[in-house]
């Protein structure tokens, strides 16, 4: 059964880290396959580190990776915001 938005923003919330494993590569970041069927994490290229990212420095296409929540998206992209940062 899919869940709705509103239980995946209870159920993954703010500061809680999960995993999730690499699926795109895009200009400002990558998307992960969190395991739930309508629903993806992001982590944008803002939240991989402090230094100065390139594509090389992503982590590679189904690469198992580990991510605090720091947000959800409002609109109806339906995205958990994800951060590397510590």
């Amino acid at each position: 059964m899919t869940k709705s938005w509103e239980e995946i923003v209870i159920e993954y919330p703010v500061g809680s880290v999960i995993e999730g494993i690499v699926e795109h590569h895009a200009p400002f970041g990558v998307f992960l396959d969190i395991g739930e069927i309508d629903f993806r994490g992001l982590i944008q290229i803002v939240d991989f580190k402090d230094d100065v990212i390139v594509m090389e420095d992503y982590p590679k296409i189904g690469e198992k990776v580990r991510a605090r929540i720091v947000g959800h998206t409002t609109d109806d992209r339906k995205q958990i915001c994800l951060s590397l940062k510590n």
